[in-house]
């Protein structure tokens, strides 16, 4: 992620403060190393580390918003592909909630649920089978959402424990069902492997629910009939990033204005 911005500032010509993060820095500060070895002088990128008691915790919600005339399998795959990749631990990949048009939403709760139980947590240095590891940090919480959603009433359509035995941040994959706005896991961030599956009717239902928060990094949509754009807003963020437009966030658009020549155009 530091590389994305790096690039685009470095591409418009800025220099480079990146504050690494405080509990995995060291992939942040590798980026001084190829940035040395093709030449960019000293001082252009520069970089700052914190003590993890000190990192402000900066959010990116993500949601899915499913219909009824959408691939039920694309969906399901999709779902799966971001919700639980790298344990829940990607801002702009994971949707924390997944909203799903009723006429679909039995059907999407069992393939889901059907796919997930084929993943399996566990240490993969001692298990080549295992296709999800622990957590970075974070399972507290995790716990705390659980147990807050199952006491306003959500399902817990699959697992829900913590697993203490193969160590102190594995945390099993977990998906509720009938979530609703009032749970924690609706407006908060989660970071982690916990699918919040909600349901509507109509599709200004489930605008206006996904933009009742104050943070926006991603949003997906699944119809036949709809494209949907990519975007940060809110609290979650300025800016874009990949393309022409994530240079533009470095560059400062000025007004010239001369006089006393004489513009000739030609046809050419």
């Amino acid at each position: 992620m530091g590389a994305l911005k790096v690039a685009a500032a470095l591409a418009a010509g800025c220099t480079v403060v990146l504050k690494s993060d405080g509990i995995t820095p060291f992939s942040s500060n590798a980026l001084a190393v190829p940035c040395e070895r093709v030449g960019l002088p000293k001082g252009c990128d520069n970089g700052i580390g914190q003590h993890p008691s000190d990192q402000p915790w900066i959010v990116g919600q993500g949601s899915i918003h499913c219909f009824d005339d959408a691939d039920l399998e694309v969906v399901v795959a999709s779902a799966l592909s971001s919700k639980f990749k790298v344990t829940g631990h990607i801002c702009v990949c994971v949707p924390n909630w997944i909203y799903v048009q009723q006429g679909i939403y039995d059907q999407f709760c069992q393939r889901l649920v059907e796919e997930v139980e084929k993943f399996h947590v566990g240490d993969a240095l001692q298990d080549n089978s295992v296709t999800h590891r622990p957590m970075t940090n974070g399972v507290s919480k995790v716990e705390e959402h659980i147990r807050d959603a199952v006491n306003k009433g959500a399902k817990v359509l699959l697992d829900g424990n913590r697993l203490p035995s193969l160590g102190k941040n594995f945390h099993e994959l977990t998906i509720l069902g009938d979530v609703n706005n009032t749970m924690h896991v609706a407006s908060e961030e989660t970071f982690g492997p916990v699918a919040a599956l909600f349901k509507f009717l109509t599709e200004d239902e489930v605008v206006d629910q996904a933009n009742k928060c104050d943070v926006g990094l991603a949003s997906y949509v699944m119809t036949s009939d709809l494209s949907a754009p990519f975007g940060r807003v809110k609290h979650s963020g300025m800016g874009r990033e990949g393309s022409k437009y994530g240079v533009e966030d470095y560059m400062t658009v000025k007004m010239v204005v001369t006089g006393g020549i004489n513009t000739v155009y030609k046809h050419l």
